[in-house]
């Protein structure tokens, strides 16, 4: 099994909003029986990208009001604010 071209470009948004938010990256994984792709991150941040490109943390990361805000912004592909 091969992630799907959603998964892939949800997979380098995620990544390149770590960096953007200076997170190391620290384990990138494909699983080929469930297709999930598992990213590990800096500050134990732990992220699934679905088959369909959805993603979303495993844990609920502790990140000031600024960082979430990139986060949804890419996300969503535009701001919110809360």
């Amino acid at each position: 099994m091969l992630p799907t071209t959603e998964q892939a470009l949800a997979c380098v948004r995620v990544c390149q909003m770590l960096s953007n938010l200076y997170k190391d990256i620290r384990l990138f994984r494909f699983d080929d029986k469930s297709g999930e792709v598992y990213i590990l991150s800096a500050d134990e941040l732990q992220i699934i990208v679905y088959r369909n490109g959805e993603w979303e943390f495993v844990n609920e990361p502790e990140l000031s009001a600024n960082e979430f805000y990139r986060i949804e912004s890419l996300r969503c592909g535009k701001p919110r604010r809360h």
